[in-house]
């Protein structure tokens, strides 16, 4: 038995495909760059990120990924934006996500980070430091080439 298709049929699973594309990068779109975290601390971190247009923002953090029960907001529609979020317990984990005017909030298991030990405590860290010293692209390769050497004779992160 043969079953005719309609010539329309190719249609549906197009715009499906079309409208999943759409609707997953209209988020992705207002963030020009994704949160990064700057001068953690045992007691605080500043999250940092810029978006495509000027909105209000808001960052959500707790202990528990489904109860992120603190939260603070900006006080200026910007594209820049950096929140200090403070009074964080030394060496904790604190997941997060931040939100702007209007979106869903961006974050999930992958956005945590966890602080310092409180000053005068002994305990093992690493950590990486690398500058945008040069323009091009042989510079960032290298950078690449001698973390990933690092690694392989480093395995192991003392920071968990």
């Amino acid at each position: 038995m043969l079953v005719k298709k309609n010539k329309t049929s190719f249609l549906i699973p197009f715009f499906c495909l079309l409208y999943f594309l759409i609707y997953a990068q209209g988020f992705a779109q207002s963030f020009i760059r994704k949160p990064y975290l700057q001068k953690l601390s045992y007691q605080e971190v500043t999250i940092k990120f810029r978006l495509k247009n000027s909105l209000n923002a808001k960052v959500f953090w707790g202990e528990n990924l489904n109860d992120l029960n603190f939260s603070k907001s900006t006080s200026l529609s910007a594209t820049d934006h950096s929140i200090l979020v403070d009074n964080l317990k030394p060496k904790t984990k604190y997941f997060y996500k931040v939100q702007a005017d209007g979106e869903s909030a961006l974050g999930d298991s992958t956005y945590y980070f966890i602080t310092a030990p409180k000053v005068g405590t002994p305990s093992k860290f690493s950590f990486w430091s690398i500058g945008d010293l040069y323009p091009g692209q042989p510079q960032q390769r290298t950078r690449q080439i001698l973390y990933d050497h690092h690694l392989s004779f480093f395995p192991i992160c003392y920071c968990k």
